[in-house]
C-alpha cells in the first residue's frame, strides 16, 4: 500500500487483531477484484522491515481506508498475503458466503440469470470463493441490482477450480425477468476465519 508517498507491505497484529475473509473483502472489493478467497500471514517471526499496520476492527467500522492504518515495525506485526476471486463475487448477501451472484467479464461486473445456472454451475462458484458446496439459489433474493446481464450462459461441469474455467454459450442480448437475478447461498464458510494454527502451521 501507498500512505504518506511510500510504498510498504501491509501487516497486521496477529495475537490481536486477526484478519478473517470478511475483513479481506473489504479490501478485494476496493481493488475492483472480487471477493476475498484466502487471507494468511508469514509467522509470527514478523516484517523484513516497516509495514502499514491496518486494523481489521477498524477496516470494518470505517468507511475510509487511510484512518486505519498505522506505520509499524516492531516483530509482533505479520505481514499479509491476500487473494481475491477477481472473476465471480456474491454481493449485498448477510454473511460473506450469500448473496446476488456477479461474473467478471471485459473488466465490468455483470448480474447472472437464476435459470441459466445448476446445480455444477453453483458447485464451481462457491468452490472458487472457499465457501463449501452451495446450499439455496433463489432469483431476487438479495435484489436485482444495477448491473449489466452477463451475457453468456455457464456450462460448468462441476469440477473446474473457477468459473470462468467453465466452458459458456453466447446468450447476446439477453435479459433476466424480473426478480430472477440469480441469489446464491453456499452451505458452509469454509477458510471464513484466519486463525493462529491454520495461518502459521
Amino acid at each position: 500500500m501507498k500512505h504518506h508517498g511510500e510504498w510498504r507491505p501491509v501487516g497486521f497484529y496477529y495475537s490481536s487483531d486477526p484478519w478473517t475473509l470478511k475483513t479481506a473483502d473489504v479490501i478485494c472489493r476496493r481493488l475492483d477484484c472480487g471477493s476475498a478467497v484466502s487471507v494468511r500471514g508469514s509467522g509470527p517471526s514478523g516484517p523484513s522491515g516497516p509495514v502499514w499496520s491496518i486494523s481489521s476492527y477498524c477496516l470494518l467500522s470505517i468507511s475510509t481506508l487511510t484512518d486505519c492504518v498505522r506505520p509499524l515495525s516492531d516483530s509482533s506485526v505479520s505481514p499479509l498475503t491476500l487473494t481475491c476471486s477477481d472473476s465471480v463475487r456474491l454481493v449485498h448477501g448477510s454473511i460473506r458466503c450469500s448473496g446476488r451472484l456477479e461474473v467478471r467479464s471485459n473488466q465490468s461486473w455483470s448480474s447472472v440469470c437464476e435459470e441459466d445456472l445448476d446445480l455444477n454451475d453453483t458447485q464451481v462458484v462457491c468452490r472458487e470463493l472457499g465457501c463449501g458446496a452451495p446450499g439455496l439459489l433463489q432469483g431476487g433474493l438479495y435484489g436485482e441490482g444495477e448491473a449489466p446481464v452477463w451475457t453468456s450462459e455457464l456450462q460448468c461441469e462441476g469440477n473446474e477450480s473457477a468459473v470462468l474455467d467453465c466452458r459458456r454459450s453466447s446468450s447476446a442480448g439477453k435479459t433476466c425477468s424480473n426478480g430472477t437475478a440469480a441469489g446464491l447461498t453456499c452451505s458452509g464458510t469454509k477458510g471464513a476465519w484466519l486463525s493462529y494454527d491454520s495461518v502459521f502451521l
